[in-house]
Protein backbone atom coordinates (compact mmCIF):
# COMPACT_ATOMS: atom_id res chain seq x y z
CA UNK A 1 0.00 0.00 0.00
CA UNK A 2 1.39 3.52 -1.20
CA UNK A 3 2.34 6.11 2.26
CA UNK A 4 3.47 9.55 2.05
CA UNK A 5 7.00 9.65 3.15
CA UNK A 6 8.03 13.03 2.04
CA UNK A 7 6.85 16.92 1.61
CA UNK A 8 8.29 18.43 -0.79
CA UNK A 9 8.23 22.57 -0.89
CA UNK A 10 8.40 25.46 -3.65
CA UNK A 11 9.53 28.41 -2.54
CA UNK A 12 8.40 31.43 -4.69
CA UNK A 13 4.86 31.70 -4.04
CA UNK A 14 4.78 29.21 -1.11
CA UNK A 15 7.84 29.33 1.38
CA UNK A 16 7.58 33.18 0.78
CA UNK A 17 5.32 35.77 -0.83
CA UNK A 18 7.90 36.97 -3.38
CA UNK A 19 5.99 35.85 -6.40
CA UNK A 20 3.78 39.51 -6.27
CA UNK A 21 6.84 41.45 -5.86
CA UNK A 22 8.32 39.66 -8.61
CA UNK A 23 6.16 40.76 -10.86
CA UNK A 24 7.04 44.57 -11.19
CA UNK A 25 10.37 43.82 -11.15
CA UNK A 26 9.53 41.86 -14.51
CA UNK A 27 8.04 44.19 -15.67
CA UNK A 28 10.85 46.67 -15.47
CA UNK A 29 13.12 44.54 -16.53
CA UNK A 30 10.80 43.75 -19.78
CA UNK A 31 10.23 47.87 -20.66
CA UNK A 32 14.26 47.95 -20.05
CA UNK A 33 14.88 44.93 -22.57
CA UNK A 34 11.82 45.47 -25.18
CA UNK A 35 11.07 49.39 -25.21
CA UNK A 36 9.11 49.16 -28.22
CA UNK A 37 6.36 47.59 -26.07
CA UNK A 38 3.72 49.11 -24.66
CA UNK A 39 1.94 48.37 -21.26
CA UNK A 40 -0.48 45.90 -22.60
CA UNK A 41 2.06 43.96 -24.14
CA UNK A 42 4.34 43.71 -21.48
CA UNK A 43 1.44 42.66 -18.80
CA UNK A 44 0.74 39.98 -21.60
CA UNK A 45 4.52 38.83 -21.49
CA UNK A 46 4.41 38.52 -17.39
CA UNK A 47 1.85 36.16 -17.65
CA UNK A 48 3.57 33.93 -20.38
CA UNK A 49 6.25 33.31 -18.09
CA UNK A 50 4.61 32.87 -14.78
CA UNK A 51 5.86 30.31 -13.31
CA UNK A 52 8.41 28.57 -15.30
CA UNK A 53 12.67 28.84 -14.97
CA UNK A 54 14.57 31.68 -15.56
CA UNK A 55 16.60 29.63 -18.02
CA UNK A 56 13.21 28.96 -19.70
CA UNK A 57 12.57 32.45 -19.43
CA UNK A 58 15.35 33.64 -21.25
CA UNK A 59 14.80 30.90 -24.18
CA UNK A 60 10.74 32.66 -24.32
CA UNK A 61 12.28 35.84 -24.62
CA UNK A 62 15.08 35.27 -27.50
CA UNK A 63 13.09 32.39 -29.27
CA UNK A 64 9.40 34.27 -29.48
CA UNK A 65 10.50 37.78 -28.61
CA UNK A 66 13.93 38.88 -30.27
CA UNK A 67 15.61 39.41 -27.05
CA UNK A 68 19.62 39.67 -28.07
CA UNK A 69 21.51 39.40 -24.81
CA UNK A 70 23.48 36.46 -23.78
CA UNK A 71 21.88 34.16 -21.21
CA UNK A 72 24.51 35.47 -18.62
CA UNK A 73 23.74 39.33 -19.25
CA UNK A 74 20.19 37.91 -18.59
CA UNK A 75 20.95 36.17 -15.47
CA UNK A 76 23.05 39.30 -14.05
CA UNK A 77 20.39 41.84 -14.83
CA UNK A 78 17.66 39.70 -12.70
CA UNK A 79 20.13 38.28 -9.88
CA UNK A 80 20.81 42.31 -8.86
CA UNK A 81 17.29 42.94 -8.54
CA UNK A 82 16.89 39.58 -6.96
CA UNK A 83 19.38 39.98 -4.47
CA UNK A 84 17.40 42.79 -3.02
CA UNK A 85 13.90 41.52 -2.84
CA UNK A 86 14.97 38.05 -1.24
CA UNK A 87 17.43 40.22 1.39
CA UNK A 88 14.33 42.89 1.87
CA UNK A 89 10.90 42.44 0.59
CA UNK A 90 10.22 38.87 0.31
CA UNK A 91 8.18 37.91 3.55
CA UNK A 92 7.49 34.21 4.70
CA UNK A 93 4.13 32.77 4.38
CA UNK A 94 1.80 32.87 7.54
CA UNK A 95 1.60 29.31 9.91
CA UNK A 96 4.78 27.88 7.72
CA UNK A 97 6.69 27.36 10.50
CA UNK A 98 4.08 25.89 12.14
CA UNK A 99 3.20 23.27 9.50
CA UNK A 100 7.16 22.97 9.06
CA UNK A 101 7.45 22.03 13.02
CA UNK A 102 4.27 19.57 12.57
CA UNK A 103 6.10 18.18 9.55
CA UNK A 104 9.48 17.18 11.00
CA UNK A 105 9.05 14.35 13.04
CA UNK A 106 7.30 12.23 10.73
CA UNK A 107 8.57 12.87 7.14
CA UNK A 108 11.26 13.96 5.07
CA UNK A 109 11.43 17.39 3.44
CA UNK A 110 12.40 18.87 0.77
CA UNK A 111 12.81 22.47 -1.25
CA UNK A 112 12.80 22.09 -4.85
CA UNK A 113 12.56 25.59 -6.80
CA UNK A 114 13.15 27.06 -10.47
CA UNK A 115 15.40 29.89 -8.68
CA UNK A 116 19.21 29.80 -8.45
CA UNK A 117 21.07 28.28 -5.32
CA UNK A 118 22.63 31.73 -4.13
CA UNK A 119 18.82 33.33 -4.28
CA UNK A 120 17.77 30.48 -2.35
CA UNK A 121 20.53 30.45 0.33
CA UNK A 122 19.97 33.95 0.62
CA UNK A 123 16.02 32.82 2.24
CA UNK A 124 17.45 29.88 4.26
CA UNK A 125 19.72 32.28 6.29
CA UNK A 126 17.51 34.62 6.85
CA UNK A 127 14.67 32.75 8.00
CA UNK A 128 16.82 30.00 9.33
CA UNK A 129 15.31 27.69 7.26
CA UNK A 130 18.14 25.26 6.87
CA UNK A 131 17.06 23.27 9.42
CA UNK A 132 14.06 21.72 7.94
CA UNK A 133 15.15 20.54 4.75
CA UNK A 134 16.91 17.19 4.52
CA UNK A 135 17.25 18.40 0.64
CA UNK A 136 17.61 21.37 -1.59
CA UNK A 137 17.11 21.59 -5.26
CA UNK A 138 17.67 23.98 -7.29
CA UNK A 139 17.87 25.44 -11.19
CA UNK A 140 21.51 25.29 -10.98
CA UNK A 141 21.27 21.35 -10.39
CA UNK A 142 18.94 20.71 -13.77
CA UNK A 143 20.21 18.83 -16.78
CA UNK A 144 17.03 19.70 -19.44
CA UNK A 145 14.32 22.36 -17.97
CA UNK A 146 12.61 23.63 -14.93
CA UNK A 147 9.04 23.47 -14.52
CA UNK A 148 7.29 22.07 -16.12
CA UNK A 149 9.08 19.47 -16.53
CA UNK A 150 8.94 16.76 -13.55
CA UNK A 151 12.88 16.84 -13.52
CA UNK A 152 13.27 19.12 -10.34
CA UNK A 153 10.69 16.47 -8.52
CA UNK A 154 11.99 13.48 -9.74
CA UNK A 155 15.63 14.50 -8.74
CA UNK A 156 14.23 15.63 -5.43
CA UNK A 157 12.68 12.21 -4.82
CA UNK A 158 15.94 10.48 -5.69
CA UNK A 159 18.05 12.46 -3.44
CA UNK A 160 15.40 11.93 -0.61
CA UNK A 161 15.48 8.50 -1.07
CA UNK A 162 11.64 8.49 -1.16
CA UNK A 163 9.94 6.52 -4.44
CA UNK A 164 7.90 9.50 -6.34
CA UNK A 165 4.73 8.10 -5.89
CA UNK A 166 5.75 8.72 -1.79
CA UNK A 167 5.93 12.22 -2.37
CA UNK A 168 3.61 15.02 -1.99
CA UNK A 169 4.46 18.56 -3.44
CA UNK A 170 2.93 21.95 -1.91
CA UNK A 171 3.09 24.21 -5.49
CA UNK A 172 1.42 27.42 -6.62
CA UNK A 173 1.67 27.96 -10.24
CA UNK A 174 0.64 26.05 -13.24
CA UNK A 175 3.79 24.77 -14.38
CA UNK A 176 4.76 23.98 -10.90
CA UNK A 177 1.53 21.64 -10.37
CA UNK A 178 1.55 20.29 -14.24
CA UNK A 179 5.23 19.22 -12.65
CA UNK A 180 4.46 17.96 -9.62
CA UNK A 181 1.33 15.93 -11.54
CA UNK A 182 3.95 14.85 -14.00
CA UNK A 183 6.36 12.78 -11.59
CA UNK A 184 3.67 11.40 -10.59
CA UNK A 185 3.76 12.99 -7.06
CA UNK A 186 0.28 14.42 -5.37
CA UNK A 187 0.12 17.94 -5.31
CA UNK A 188 -1.01 20.66 -2.56
CA UNK A 189 -2.33 23.90 -4.63
CA UNK A 190 -1.22 26.63 -2.24
CA UNK A 191 -2.80 30.13 -3.50
CA UNK A 192 -2.28 32.65 -0.24
CA UNK A 193 -0.10 34.86 -2.59
CA UNK A 194 -1.82 33.72 -6.56
CA UNK A 195 -5.47 33.34 -7.81
CA UNK A 196 -6.88 29.87 -6.63
CA UNK A 197 -6.83 29.36 -10.67
CA UNK A 198 -3.12 28.91 -10.86
CA UNK A 199 -3.53 26.03 -8.99
CA UNK A 200 -7.31 24.50 -10.26
CA UNK A 201 -5.64 21.31 -11.24
CA UNK A 202 -3.84 20.32 -7.67
CA UNK A 203 -5.62 17.35 -5.66
CA UNK A 204 -6.52 19.99 -2.96
CA UNK A 205 -6.09 23.50 -2.05
CA UNK A 206 -5.49 25.25 0.82
CA UNK A 207 -5.22 28.96 0.73
CA UNK A 208 -3.20 29.18 4.04
CA UNK A 209 -0.82 26.84 5.50
CA UNK A 210 -3.17 27.11 8.79
CA UNK A 211 -4.91 24.15 6.64
CA UNK A 212 -2.05 22.30 5.17
CA UNK A 213 -1.99 19.29 8.08
CA UNK A 214 -5.59 18.74 7.30
CA UNK A 215 -4.85 18.85 3.40
CA UNK A 216 -2.26 16.34 4.16
CA UNK A 217 -4.31 13.98 5.96
CA UNK A 218 -6.84 13.88 3.83
CA UNK A 219 -4.76 12.81 1.08
CA UNK A 220 -3.20 10.23 3.02
CA UNK A 221 -7.10 9.03 3.86
CA UNK A 222 -7.46 8.97 -0.51
CA UNK A 223 -4.49 6.76 -1.17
Amino acid sequence: MSRIQAVIFDMDGVIIDSQTRWIPIAEELYSHLFPGYDQEQILALSKEIHGISFADEYIVLRDKHGLDITQKDFFDLYGKSAQKLYHEQAVLSPHLLDFLDSLKPSYQIGLASNSFRPWIDIVLQRFELSVYFDVVTTADDLKGGGKPSPEIFLLTAERLGVPASECVVIEDSIPGVTAAQAAGMLCIGYHGHSPVEHVAQADVKIKSFAEASEALAGLLKGI
